[in-house]
């Protein structure tokens, strides 16, 4: 008896490019995790630059990729960060509606692209699963969790997992328990 693997829609701030081979490293790392056990997609956002494409679309071993080229400055961005996220949802919807519409899990590789999801979630009918990675918790949303748009965000997480156990007590200082949480180490388990 076959199982069909889900369809997991993997969202990226940072991945490995040619022109910066280091650069979200850990994100690689997960989507080549991930690629055994689901038919992955990638959804890897960059900063617009002339030359670059809005959109392009790469088949990596195993899964494939989509650069979306966002047209803001990280000038400002904590300021600005509403207004970026909603861009970031306006590409997500234009560019890669046909993926989201087939995907089971969609995964934000971080807090601020929970958010994003969050936003996505109530269009489409995908688990969504939330890791924090420090930045999130630490700097952004103390600023924003109390604002309007972010109201009923946490509703719309299935699963979150942190990166260690002071995020998750900051998750829950900030918004309460979640009932589907995991601390998942990047690297070593300072807890030992």
């Amino acid at each position: 008896m076959s199982t069909q693997k889900p369809n997991v829609v993997y969202l990226a701030s940072g991945f490995p490019t040619a022109d910066n081979p280091s650069h979200g490293i850990f994100n690689k790392r997960a989507a080549d995790a991930i690629k055994q056990y689901a038919n992955l997609t990638v959804i890897q956002y960059r900063i617009y630059r002339p030359g670059r494409k809005f959109r392009e679309i790469i088949n990596e071993e195993g899964f494939k990729r989509i650069i979306l080229c966002i047209p803001y400055s990280p000038v400002g961005e904590k300021r600005l960060f509403y207004f970026n996220t909603r861009l970031f949802y306006f590409f997500t919807l234009l560019y890669t509606r046909s993926v989201l519409k087939t995907a089971d899990i969609l995964h934000a590789s971080d807090g601020n692209l929970g958010v994003l999801g969050a936003w996505l979630k109530k269009k489409y009918s995908f688990k969504l699963l939330v890791q924090f990675i420090g930045g999130d918790l630490n700097q952004d949303f103390p600023q924003f969790y109390q604002k309007s748009w972010m109201k009923n965000w946490k509703q719309q997480l299935d699963a979150v997992s942190f990166n260690g156990l002071a995020l998750q007590d900051l998750f829950k200082k900030l918004f309460g328990v979640h009932p589907v949480s995991k601390v998942i180490y990047r690297g070593v388990d300072t807890s030992i």
